[in-house]
């Protein structure tokens, strides 16, 4: 397949190979312009969250930054007041691109793309004060939706847009820079 993407780990470069090398490259995120100095590899963000349904897991790095966005197992959060799915870049960089990922059809525990769609995506440098970016819209098919972004953060994050009763759900969940 000409122009594979190809990355450091095998199991990756698998899933890039049984989905037609549509999953985004999973390299070093490289911060350019005011965001910070150095490069942090994507291995590196720590996810928190503000709650972790019964029958899922916490969000880890191995999970939200493996390619598969139709796994069995995902983060999901309860259906309390301002949920949210939150990854730590460890610095401010200047961030490029946001990927987030979706399944179409019921995973395991009845999750859907229903859990990922119409979310807010916001970003921040201290943690405390928030800008939306951008909504995670519908899904059409299972995968990772793209979000093409320029601005400075140490955190990203994904929340419902209302502030209680809403479940989350997430597959795939990291951003690189330009």
């Amino acid at each position: 397949m000409a122009g594979l993407i190809r990355t450091a780990n095998r199991a990756i470069d698998a899933d890039i190979l049984r989905y037609g090398g549509r999953v985004p490259a999973l390299g070093r995120i490289t911060p350019g312009g005011a965001g910070g100095g150095g490069s942090i590899d994507v291995a590196s963000i720590v996810y928190s969250q503000s709650s972790v349904y019964v029958s899922n897991t916490a969000a880890t790095n191995a999970g939200m930054t493996n390619g598969v966005f139709a796994e069995t197992s995902q983060t999901a959060t309860n259906a309390g007041s301002f949920e949210h799915v939150t990854m730590d870049l460890g610095a401010v960089y200047a961030v490029a691109t946001v990927y987030v990922g979706s399944g179409t059809t019921s995973l395991a525990g009845g999750w859907n793309k229903s859990y990922t769609e119409d979310k807010l995506l916001q970003h921040s440098v201290d943690n405390s004060t928030w800008t939306t970016f951008d909504n995670t819209g519908t899904f059409a098919t299972e995968g990772i939706k793209t979000f093409s972004v320029s601005f400075s953060a140490r955190y990203i994050r994904i929340t419902p847009t209302s502030d209680s009763g809403v479940f989350l759900a997430v597959t795939e969940f990291y951003a690189t820079s330009t």
